[in-house]
């Protein structure tokens, strides 16, 4: 599941108030943001896993797919 699931399931607690600037600093912005919903703190970041896409460029060439340029 994912963050916005677990909120609307009533499972976590907002813990912004936890989350002082000073606590924000040891963390990558981005990891705080993957934590964010709705302007509120509802985890302590603790991993990142970066999301690649790997593709054979010769086989797109070859049947004219264009490859994504987003993850939407």
């Amino acid at each position: 599941p994912q963050l916005s699931a677990f909120v609307s399931q009533g499972s976590l607690q907002d813990i912004s108030s936890y989350l002082t600037e000073d606590v924000r600093k040891k963390f990558l912005p981005q990891t705080i943001e993957m934590t964010t919903l709705g302007g509120k703190n509802w985890a302590v970041p603790f991993d990142a896993a970066p999301q690649v896409f790997y593709y054979r460029k010769d086989f797109f060439t070859e049947h004219s797919i264009e490859p994504p340029t987003t993850w939407d």
